[in-house]
């Protein structure tokens, strides 16, 4: 069951104000033909306010439709689409610059860019290859630094752990509020696709724990070097060893922590996906504290996913966040008490559309007027 806490009136007075202002601005189509000018929002590669979390945004990009609806919601901090490489896979600063100079105008600061995966050579351990994509990875780090991009955001991922389903969710159709659409994961229902693996296609977890490794003793003080804080994403969702013919690294929040452990530096941390981590412990509502805290006092939380769940580890649902099992205003108390900065971004909202979308801006923003200014 999912939680029924209840907040204060004016936390919910407030909390429905802010939603509802932004799904009924959602339907408004008069737009200005162009982002409208304004003063860049911070200096390149300084985080937001120190121990200030902010609304932020993963999914749009960095075009000129896109940041009139940053500006329209409120949206100042976004993770941009990163502009196209060289034929080597190689970024140029002048391209980073002039990516990050165009969304400032817009009074909209690019916090992040994805780091272009080049991760099957290195998990599988195919060398020479391997050096070759990280020597890439590491002139890409460094590239940001130089253009001023302060945080790059990867994927621990490779082709051996795309499984049968191109989502990795067993239902994209549980019937949802509103008419909308829930996806699903249910682990005992994977196990019986009929094109699910049966053979193992991956090495045991030890060796791709030491692969990992190798990937991070680049990476990291490269990252370092540059300034450029790296920030994981954990694999979504979390399997059991053997799981469709791999051992998928990390997928607990012990792992988690080997993770982090494996080469201690301040520029190496997780975009913390609240719902993946979610995905991996027994009971969310209780447990997720404790891992915020944990990695949040350590300085290891650099951007959050801020997703909700219905259930937990090997059965749940993606949910809207105001009906999860999580009491996300908790949540968002513990990474402020733990002195977290960076974005708060809406994640896998149902739907993952504009409209739906405003509405997790709503009430994210609520949730941060709330914990900040004591609404």
């Amino acid at each position: 069951m999912h939680s029924t806490r209840a907040l204060p009136a004016t936390r919910r007075q407030l909390l429905s104000a802010v939603g509802a202002a932004a799904l009924a601005s959602a339907w408004r189509t008069e737009a200005a033909p162009a982002p409208q000018p304004a003063p860049p929002a911070r200096p390149a590669n300084a985080p937001p306010e120190p121990g200030r979390l902010v609304l932020g945004c993963q999914m749009w990009g960095s075009d000129p439709v896109s940041l009139l609806y940053y500006q329209r919601y409120g949206v100042a901090h976004i993770m941009a689409s990163p502009p196209k490489p060289d034929a080597d896979g190689r970024w140029s600063v002048a391209d980073l610059v002039a990516l990050r100079e165009r969304v400032a105008q817009s009074g909209i600061a690019v916090e992040m860019l994805p780091l272009p995966g080049l991760f099957d050579n290195i998990l599988l351990g195919l060398s020479p290859a391997r050096d070759r994509d990280l020597d890439t990875m590491c002139a890409n780090i460094r590239a940001a630094g130089e253009a001023g991009i302060p945080a790059l955001h990867y994927n621990i991922a490779t082709g051996i752990y795309r499984g049968p389903t191109e989502t990795y969710r067993t239902d994209l159709k549980a019937p949802g509020r509103g008419g909308t659409y829930y996806d699903t994961w249910k682990e005992a229902d994977a196990l019986k696709l009929t094109n699910a693996p049966r053979e193992r296609l991956g090495p045991p977890a030890e060796v791709m724990w030491e692969r990992i490794a190798y990937l991070l003793k680049r990476i990291v003080p490269a990252a370092a070097a540059a300034k450029v804080r790296l920030a994981m994403h954990p694999p979504d969702p979390p399997w059991p060893r053997g799981f469709w013919g791999v051992d998928r690294v990390p997928g607990t929040f012990a792992e988690l922590q080997r993770y982090i452990a494996i080469e201690e530096n301040p520029y190496h941390g997780l975009l913390f996906c609240q719902g993946t981590i979610c995905e991996m412990v027994a009971d969310p509502a209780r447990e997720i504290g404790e891992v915020i805290r944990y990695f949040g006092r350590r300085g290891k939380i650099f951007a959050i996913h801020f997703r909700n769940i219905r259930g937990r580890r090997g059965d749940f649902l993606e949910v809207f966040p105001d009906e999860g099992d999580v009491d996300m205003l908790a949540a968002l108390r513990a990474y402020k008490e733990c002195g977290c900065a960076g974005m708060v971004e809406p994640d896998h909202v149902p739907g993952k559309n504009r409209e739906t979308i405003v509405f997790a801006y709503g009430y994210i923003r609520g949730l941060l007027q709330t914990v900040y200014e004591g609404a």
